[in-house]
Protein backbone atom coordinates (compact mmCIF):
# COMPACT_ATOMS: atom_id res chain seq x y z
CA UNK A 1 0.00 0.00 0.00
CA UNK A 2 1.68 3.40 -0.60
CA UNK A 3 2.97 4.94 2.22
CA UNK A 4 1.52 1.79 4.19
CA UNK A 5 -1.79 3.27 4.65
CA UNK A 6 -5.12 2.08 2.02
CA UNK A 7 -6.29 4.70 -0.57
CA UNK A 8 -9.17 7.01 0.47
CA UNK A 9 -11.71 5.69 -2.09
CA UNK A 10 -13.25 8.79 -2.67
CA UNK A 11 -16.52 8.06 -5.32
CA UNK A 12 -14.78 9.26 -8.72
CA UNK A 13 -17.24 11.23 -11.08
CA UNK A 14 -18.90 8.74 -14.08
CA UNK A 15 -19.89 8.64 -17.02
CA UNK A 16 -23.79 7.57 -17.76
CA UNK A 17 -22.96 5.74 -20.72
CA UNK A 18 -22.00 2.12 -19.83
CA UNK A 19 -19.58 1.83 -22.23
CA UNK A 20 -17.42 4.68 -21.38
CA UNK A 21 -17.51 3.16 -17.55
CA UNK A 22 -14.33 2.08 -15.87
CA UNK A 23 -13.28 -1.55 -15.43
CA UNK A 24 -12.15 -1.24 -11.91
CA UNK A 25 -11.44 1.35 -9.48
CA UNK A 26 -14.62 1.12 -7.42
CA UNK A 27 -13.92 -1.55 -4.29
CA UNK A 28 -11.79 0.79 -2.21
CA UNK A 29 -15.12 3.31 -2.62
CA UNK A 30 -17.20 0.29 -1.63
CA UNK A 31 -15.10 -1.00 1.25
CA UNK A 32 -15.03 2.30 2.90
CA UNK A 33 -18.94 2.86 2.25
CA UNK A 34 -19.99 -0.01 3.86
CA UNK A 35 -17.11 -0.90 6.36
CA UNK A 36 -17.64 1.29 9.67
CA UNK A 37 -14.04 0.88 10.78
CA UNK A 38 -10.72 0.19 8.09
CA UNK A 39 -7.28 -0.77 9.45
CA UNK A 40 -4.59 -1.71 7.43
CA UNK A 41 -1.07 -3.07 8.76
CA UNK A 42 2.01 -4.78 7.26
CA UNK A 43 3.28 -7.12 9.59
CA UNK A 44 6.39 -9.02 8.06
CA UNK A 45 5.54 -10.10 4.78
CA UNK A 46 2.30 -10.15 5.42
CA UNK A 47 -0.72 -7.47 4.49
CA UNK A 48 -3.56 -7.39 7.41
CA UNK A 49 -6.94 -5.83 6.76
CA UNK A 50 -9.60 -5.53 9.26
CA UNK A 51 -13.02 -4.36 8.22
CA UNK A 52 -15.66 -3.83 10.90
CA UNK A 53 -19.10 -3.93 9.09
CA UNK A 54 -22.06 -2.05 10.50
CA UNK A 55 -24.92 -4.21 10.38
CA UNK A 56 -28.79 -4.14 11.81
CA UNK A 57 -29.95 -7.26 13.66
CA UNK A 58 -33.89 -7.74 13.41
CA UNK A 59 -34.20 -9.37 17.08
CA UNK A 60 -38.34 -9.38 16.70
CA UNK A 61 -37.87 -12.84 14.68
Amino acid sequence: MPDGKPPLGNAQPISPVIEDLPEGGFGWFLIRDLAKDVCYRRIGAENLLDLRLAIALNLQG
